[in-house]
């Protein structure tokens, strides 16, 4: 067991001398708002660079389109091109159930192209050869970041480059019900932008938490039960999450209202820069400034109701006699207000109940660098993950790290 992570001198001022960095504090969620964009635009600025690699071949096998029980197909499978990669990346966008008590299509009035959207879908990225299909892989589902309020399963195909084109692993990219202030249910009032416009009194607020985690265990429960279809192995779900994406990745973990169904199904749970005690992201001036949007955007009563937030937190789940899946916890070096100390907080309540994890602090990353940088296999984030997956999957093989441990 690692001995307990200790804050360095700028985490402490940080957690204690919030104020000064309180100008700052506006523009950083500005920035976490627009970090979609940021990510979208960096994973598609250069072509993958990777190990090993050669010309993906499209002269190979149609892609299958696979039905699911359901016949939730979306959109038919196609091959992923204009990048370089081990393995071909075939494409297809599923719907993973409806929730019988709400509506979960929307109109987001930020972005023209989001008009009676599914919200309750995912895109399932699967590895080709030129002999066809890969089966029985193991299976990466990524939740994404945007501070709860923003951003789309689209936005981040790039992570399916290095675990299915490098590696050959099934990727799961999914949507959840957003939060924001600016996105509505597509009923009558609001079923596109123009209509929407004019029923501005109308028009009702797609979501609240906890309509988002709820979604997250829908999505897991539609991938253990189908992806094996394809070409996934069921018994090794890995969940990866980055920010916001990370807080819920890690409250899907630890809520017991999941701990007997999907818990024991996930295999790993690997968090980039969550926030695990909702209430310290409100701890301050700084991080009150920094998070108030989002969480008034979320939570009905905001950082009033901490009965929600407790509810919404993951560190309020541990100790659990339940048992955990094993954690792997990283976040950067220069991260958002507040996440630094979230993140140390959590691994050492963790380490305190004798709890199984692996945490790094990834040096010379930023929030958004370290998510931008798993479009890259050869990036340090990319292989600490492929690592963690790796040993537990194959626990008998050596592993070189790339980097010191947090904490060594």
């Amino acid at each position: 067991m690692r001995r307990t992570l200790r804050l360095t001198l700028r985490d402490a001022q940080e957690r204690l001398h919030g104020r000064r960095w309180l100008s700052a504090a506006l523009p950083l969620f500005a920035a976490i708002l627009g970090c979609a964009g940021l990510l979208h635009a960096a994973a598609h600025a250069t072509p993958l660079v990777g190990h090993s690699q050669t010309q993906a071949r499209r002269a190979g096998p149609t892609p299958s389109a696979d039905a699911s029980p359901a016949g939730a197909t979306l959109e038919e499978p196609t091959f992923l091109e204009g990048f370089t990669s081990t393995y071909t990346i075939a494409k297809q966008i599923l719907l993973y159930g409806q929730d019988t008590l709400s509506l979960t299509r929307v109109t987001d009035m930020r972005d023209v192209d989001i008009a009676d959207y599914e919200m309750r879908s995912l895109a399932l990225y699967r590895p080709y050869t030129e002999d066809g299909p890969l089966g029985n892989r193991p299976v990466v589902l990524f939740v994404h970041g945007g501070a709860w309020v923003d951003g789309y399963r689209s936005d981040f195909q790039f992570v399916a480059r290095s675990f299915t084109g490098e590696l050959g692993w099934v990727t799961v990219v999914i949507d959840y019900r957003l939060t924001s202030d600016q996105v509505f249910l597509a009923d009558g009032y609001c079923p596109d932008h123009a209509t929407c416009e004019t029923n501005e009194i109308s028009r009702t607020k797609a979501a609240w938490y906890p309509d988002n985690i709820r979604d997250v265990a829908a999505a897991f429960e539609w991938t253990r039960d189908n992806v094996a279809t394809h070409g996934g192995h069921p018994d090794q779900i890995f969940v990866l999450g980055h920010s916001a994406g990370a807080h819920l990745s890690a409250l899907f973990a630890t809520h017991p209202d999941y701990a007997a169904t999907l818990r024991p199904d996930i295999r790993g749970l690997i968090s980039m820069s969550g926030a695990f005690d909702l209430k310290g992201l409100g701890s301050n001036e700084v991080y009150e400034a920094t998070w108030a949007t989002a969480v008034n955007q979320t939570f009905v009563g905001g950082f009033t109701d901490t009965a929600a937030l407790d509810e919404a937190s993951p560190a309020t789940y541990v100790p659990t006699e339940m048992g955990l899946p094993p954690f792997y916890i990283l976040y950067a070096e220069t991260d958002l207000p507040g996440l630094t100390v979230q993140n140390i907080d959590f691994v050492n309540l963790l380490t305190t109940h004798g709890i199984t994890l692996t945490y790094d602090r990834l040096e010379g990353y930023g929030h958004v660098s370290e998510m931008a940088a798993i479009k890259s296999i050869t990036e340090t984030p990319t292989s600490l993950i492929i690592d963690f997956v790796s040993s537990i999957l194959w626990p008998h093989r050596t592993h070189l790290p790339l980097v010191l441990k947090a904490g060594d």
